[in-house]
Formats: C-alpha cells, structure tokens, sequence
C-alpha cells in the first residue's frame, strides 16, 4: 500500500490500482467511476463573519486560501461559472501536498479551504465549518479506479474494484 498524492507511472513502479480524485488524462489505463465527489469551499463562521461570505468565485481575491496543490502548481481553485470550468486564483497563505492538515488550519480559523466534501463533512454538520459556493462546484469530479490492460485479468484487481463499486453504491 503505497500511500502519495503524486501521478505515477504504474507500470513502472509495479502498481496494481491507482485510486485518485479528479479527471484522469492517461489514455493508456482502464478508469472505473466510483463515486462522484463533491467540492465544498469553506472555513469557520468567525472568518466569514470578519472576511464577508464570498457570493462568487471571483470574490475569493480578498480571502486567504489553505491551497492543496502538487509541487510547483498555481494556488488556484477549480469553478464552474456558466456552466464552463474555470480555474480562479488564490491567495495561499499556506500549501500543503495533502489536504489533510488544511482541515484543522481552517478549524483554527486561517483561511478557507476549498475540499472534497467527505473530508470535511462532520466539520459542516457541526457548524464548526460553514460552507459557500456550492452552486459553482464543478459536477463531474470523480473518485476512480485506474489500473492497466496487463493487470486488467488479475481475479484479485477484478475483486477489489467489484467491492470498491459496490461499497460506493451503497453510498
């Protein structure tokens, strides 16, 4: 279990399956949808309270943004604004390579962080986060399983993905 946030070359590095959030842009492999991830921008009341609550994307400009990119990307925020995707930028005050430690700086009040759904959810249903823009969440990010045609007729691969799907389903 190989446990990164960066692309890999699967077949180089002997990996079987490749489970990732986002559009996938290598031809080469087979990608099976799992479920569909929702982006949620948001940060604590008291930073909406004292920053304004942003009404559109373009009024992100005067916040500061807990961005979660790979090395040398732009701290940018992915929009879907009349019905285009459209990347805005941020103003990071902090980049992090995982999302995870994002959570508890904007539960500290540090900015805004803009996340798939599922990571900061218990924060939203708590009130501790509360959540803007949701009607410029783009609409087709996906968690998926990727792996290549070699591996594709391993009796293990074709189980682990079976279960993946249905344990998303159910969802």
């Amino acid at each position: 279990l190989d446990l990164n946030n960066r692309m890999v070359d699967m077949v180089d590095e002997g990996i079987d399956i490749a489970l990732r959030v986002g559009r996938i842009a290598d031809s080469s492999l087979i990608v099976r949808k799992l479920k569909l991830i929702d982006f949620v921008v948001c940060a604590r009341p008291a930073y909406w309270d004292q920053r304004g609550l942003p009404a559109h994307p373009d009024d992100l400009a005067d916040h500061d943004a807990l961005t979660y990119s790979l090395l040398g990307s732009q701290a940018e925020w992915r929009f879907e604004i009349d019905g285009q995707i459209q990347s805005v930028p941020v103003r990071s005050r902090m980049d992090a390579t995982d999302a995870g430690p994002l959570v508890g700086l904007a539960l500290h009040g540090l900015g805004a962080v803009c996340l798939p759904r599922p990571m900061v959810q218990q924060h939203l249903d708590s009130g501790a986060l509360v959540a803007t823009l949701h009607d410029y969440s783009p609409r087709d990010v996906w968690l998926y399983a990727a792996y290549t045609q070699r591996r594709h007729n391993s009796a293990a691969l074709k189980a682990l993905v079976a279960f993946l799907e249905a344990k998303w389903r159910e969802e």
